[in-house]
């Protein structure tokens, strides 16, 4: 059991129970659901002091108060998140230095982290050598090294490098990570679908990626269903649903992370929503035509605030209706897909649109040329996908990937109960292709009593 204590050190703010082996991480809990924030470690910190490590973990906060005699904290919640609420306490520091995992995960915090804490007293601690070897955390670091090697990593700690002017001298190390490590820059993996692991690398921050398909195809279903796998793994999201109503996305979300089918079993509600509540889950309360100013000012105070890593805009036409009439729609489009690639890469975070696509005819195959508007879109995205539809199922079609530019197809079946898509197997679609009787239910039925 960890305790986080309010900053007056009097207040019981939160507890977190913590499983003591990796394989049971998720049984981790908060204690009020719910309920403030504050920083374990905090009383290592006496007054007077101006200097303090800020780790990722309570193990890691005690391993450098061990080695060091430093006062750590650790964040309350891993690396995802650092609470704004928290910020006002580190203005008593002179010097704040970031000891998260050395990992990209946590390199990337890390400079998010110092750019929220002020760049010029942020100092980011690397374990690893320039070979790659080292200890991935704090933690580790007190196993495997000395106090005075552990002090040692602190003495070496670095500020973050001038934003508008760099060298390859001091991107060296980033480069040659990026080589041998090259499975750990691919990013996160989706716990729902293989497809997207083997066509796009994973998850990354800083791109852009575009999602079309026709009317009813799916796209909010499969988009919902991939925010909320990433979600579940730490990243927190920001859903902008200018379609449909923040209550009814909610349900869906809802029906997805509980995989059973709560409208049959709405006894189960509280059980699953009081988990779900806990996700880092984030949604903007425009609907329908809204200035983009205005969304891309509460997207920049969400990334700050909540450190908000996904940010979904669905979708693009709605949000821009009646804000333009004819060629004049195209331009409009254009900037603010320019303003969102920006956003992007200046923030480091990944925007997912939806984008409706040109009217077409309904037997053929939508296309990268399809999506609507100019090509300034489909130009700017890093990743596009196409949701086919088929007769019984659908098709995701990966037609860009600027990350290793691998594309192709896969099979998606629809699990209406659960409101979520699964990936078909090359067998179970020749048998919806050549058998008129079998069904996407019938295959569900049929995986059912195999496993």
């Amino acid at each position: 059991m960890f305790a986080s204590i309010g900053k007056g050190q009097v207040k019981l703010m939160r507890v977190k129970a913590r499983a003591i082996y990796k394989e049971n991480k998720h049984n981790m809990r908060l204690i009020p659901t719910g309920g403030g924030w504050g920083l374990f470690g905090l009383n290592t910190v006496q007054p007077g002091i101006k200097t303090v490590v800020l780790t990722e973990g309570e193990y890691d906060a005690m391993a450098v108060y061990q080695a060091t005699g430093l006062a750590a904290v650790s964040l309350p919640n891993g690396a995802s998140h650092l609470p704004l609420q928290m910020l006002p306490w580190f203005e008593q520091f002179q010097k704040i230095y970031l000891w998260l995992d050395d990992d990209l995960a946590g390199r990337e915090a890390a400079a998010k982290f110092a750019r929220k804490l002020g760049i010029k007293r942020s100092f980011i601690v690397s374990t690893k050598s320039f070979s790659g070897e080292g200890p991935k955390d704090a933690n580790e670091a007190l196993l495997s090294c000395s106090h005075e090697g552990m002090k040692q990593f602190i003495a070496d700690a670095k500020p973050l490098a001038e934003e508008n002017i760099t060298t390859f001298r001091e991107l060296r190390q980033e480069v040659y990570q990026k080589i041998i490590k090259h499975k750990e820059e691919t990013g996160i993996m989706s716990n729902s679908f293989k497809w997207f692991n083997e066509k796009t690398k994973g998850f990354r921050r800083g791109e852009l990626s575009i999602l079309t398909g026709g009317t009813g195809s799916g796209k909010t279903t499969l988009l919902s269903q991939l925010s909320l796998d990433f979600c579940e793994q730490n990243i927190p999201t920001l859903w902008g649903s200018f379609e449909i109503k923040n209550d009814i996305l909610l349900k869906k979300l809802l029906l997805q992370y509980a995989k059973c089918d709560l409208i049959a079993q709405p006894e189960l509600f509280n059980e699953y929503a009081d988990k779900f509540q806990e996700l880092p889950l984030f949604l903007l309360k425009f609907f329908g035509s809204t200035d983009v100013d205005k969304i891309l000012d509460t997207m920049d105070f969400a990334v700050y605030a909540y450190d908000i890593g996904h940010i979904v805009i669905d979708n693009l036409q709605f949000m821009l209706s009646g804000q333009a009439q004819g060629s004049n729609k195209f331009d409009l489009q254009d900037n603010v897909i320019a303003r969102f690639r920006a956003f992007a890469t200046d923030k480091n975070v990944h925007i997912t649109t939806v984008i409706h696509p040109k009217k077409v005819d309904d037997d053929s195959d939508l296309s990268v040329s399809s999506v609507f508007g100019s090509a300034k879109a489909t130009q700017e995205a890093d990743n596009i996908f196409i949701i086919q539809n088929r007769h019984k199922y659908r098709l995701i079609d990966v037609r860009k990937n600027r990350f290793d530019g691998e594309v192709g197809r896969s099979g998606l079946g629809f699990n209406k109960a659960t409101s979520t898509f699964f990936e078909l197997t090359n067998q179970e679609i020749s048998e919806l292709r050549n058998n008129a009787e079998i069904t996407i239910n019938d295959i569900i039925k049929l995986r059912g009593q195999q496993q």
